[in-house]
C-alpha cells in the first residue's frame, strides 16, 4: 500500500519537478522565451514565437512519459499510471480548456491536454514487470 501511494506521489511530483525545472532552464538559455514568460503576468497572453510553444508542448510530453514511467516502475503495477494521469488531468484540463484557453493559441491548449493519458499510461507500459 505504502509502496503504491509513492508511486503515484513520485509520478505526480516528477512531472511537476522536470516540468518547472525545464521551463526555468529554458529561460537560461534562451533569451527570448525568458522575455516571453516575463510578460506573461502582465499581458495574461503568451507572445512565444511558435518554435517556444512547440519546445513547450516537447517537455509536457517528456514530463508525462517520465511520470508514468516512473510510477510503473516504483509500484510494478500498469494501472498507477492511470492514476496519476487523471490526476494531472484534474490539473490540465480546466486549466488549459477553461482558465487559460484566451491566454494561449487553441492548438496549443488541445496539444497538451490531448497527449497526457496516452503518454503517461503508454510509457507505463515500457517497464518490464516480472511475476
Amino acid at each position: 500500500m505504502v509502496k503504491n501511494i509513492t508511486a503515484i506521489v513520485s509520478g505526480a511530483l516528477i512531472w511537476w519537478v522536470v516540468f518547472i525545472g525545464g521551463a526555468i532552464a529554458m529561460a537560461q538559455f534562451w533569451p527570448e522565451f525568458k522575455l516571453a514568460i516575463k510578460s506573461f503576468p502582465d499581458t495574461q497572453l503568451f507572445n512565444g514565437s511558435m518554435s517556444m510553444q512547440a519546445s513547450m508542448l516537447v517537455l509536457f510530453v517528456f514530463c508525462s512519459v517520465l511520470s508514468g514511467w516512473l510510477t510503473v516502475l516504483i509500484s510494478k503495477q500498469r494501472i498507477h499510471a492511470w492514476y496519476v494521469a487523471g490526476l494531472l488531468m484534474m490539473y490540465i484540463v480546466p486549466n488549459h480548456l477553461y482558465f487559460s484557453w484566451d491566454m494561449f493559441a487553441p492548438w496549443y491548449n488541445w496539444l497538451v491536454v490531448i497527449p497526457v493519458i496516452p503518454f503517461v499510461v503508454g510509457s507505463g507500459r515500457l517497464v518490464k514487470i516480472s511475476g
